[in-house]
């Protein structure tokens, strides 16, 4: 019983499209603040390097520790940098591709770390979220990796991973938003809209006028509850079949119009992403491979 549990093989597709996506996400993000990377990461960036190796973990090397690493070769501050993200982006290429997918998750998942360590001011949860996802698919199987066939391959039987894998993320999801949820519930902020109308009067946040909202005071107030519902909620309303897609659609829905209306594009993009993957993606596997039709015709 405890093997069908965590060992029972299940559709590699979930963990796949996750694999696909969440490299495709970081790669787009990777290129839209190419211009800043500098800025951020260099040694005369924002934050000093003094300062990043002074406040980064002892255990996790940041890309000053790596860009010094590469000195000896003859290879400059700003050359090190730029050929540490180029090897990130080719990691996370590959990885969407499937090819040698572990050991590209592997690259993939210890140069975002380095990358996040570095620059601490500029990343936020998100970026841990992704990274720590990362890792998932750097221990975990996600499908059959990428390769060059000589000649038609023959039919195969569906690519299956133990369904622990996928539980075990499914879980860790469920914990974050559980645990979002249940910290903005013990505050009054979230109760009478106040947390929505201060964010949105932020600069940093005003995509939109929102100033209408002060005359439509229930909207902050309906949004508040409803965060807290689908977030609380989501821990244990999107395992059951009869809710789990009207569920995994609110929280998509909440995260689609945090992107529109805060920005936080790829904030939103990689939470439903997650959510669409691990809960919505069939993982059942078929009892029978199909039968190629060529074949049937013959029998027939």
């Amino acid at each position: 019983m405890t093997g069908d549990v965590w060992f029972r093989p299940v559709s590699a597709r979930p963990l796949a499209g996750l694999r696909v996506g969440l490299s495709l996400l970081l790669l787009l993000h990777l290129l839209w603040i190419s211009g800043d990377l500098l800025s951020l990461d260099g040694s005369r960036g924002i934050v000093p390097w003094e300062l990043t190796e002074l406040l980064r973990h002892p255990w996790v090397p940041g890309l000053p520790t790596l860009a010094k690493g590469l000195a000896p070769l003859g290879i400059g501050e700003h050359t090190a940098i730029n050929l540490l993200l180029s090897a990130y982006a080719a990691s996370l290429l590959a990885l969407a591709l499937g090819f040698h997918a572990r050991l590209a998750a592997v690259l993939a998942w210890g140069l975002h770390l380095c990358i996040v360590t570095s620059g601490f001011t500029s990343y936020y949860g998100v970026d841990q979220l992704a990274n720590t996802f990362l890792f998932y698919l750097a221990v975990f199987p996600s499908g059959r990796a990428w390769t060059i066939a000589s000649r038609p391959a023959a039919p195969r039987r569906p690519e299956t991973v133990p369904v622990g894998c996928l539980r075990v993320m499914q879980v860790h999801l469920c914990v974050i938003y559980l645990a979002a949820g249940l910290d903005k519930a013990m505050g009054s902020q979230w109760w009478n809209g106040e947390a929505l109308w201060q964010t949105l009067s932020q600069p940093i946040f005003s995509t939109f006028d929102v100033g209408w909202l002060a005359r439509q005071s229930w909207i902050p107030v309906f949004v508040g509850w409803g965060t807290l519902i689908v977030e609380i909620g989501y821990a244990f309303l999107a395992w059951p079949r009869r809710t789990r897609k009207a569920w995994c659609i609110a929280a998509s829905s909440s995260h689609l119009g945090t992107g529109v209306i805060m920005g936080l594009v790829f904030f939103s993009s990689v939470m439903i992403l997650i959510t669409t993957c691990l809960f919505l993606i069939a993982n059942a596997v078929p009892e029978r491979a199909p039968v190629p039709r060529r074949r049937v015709m013959q029998a027939a």
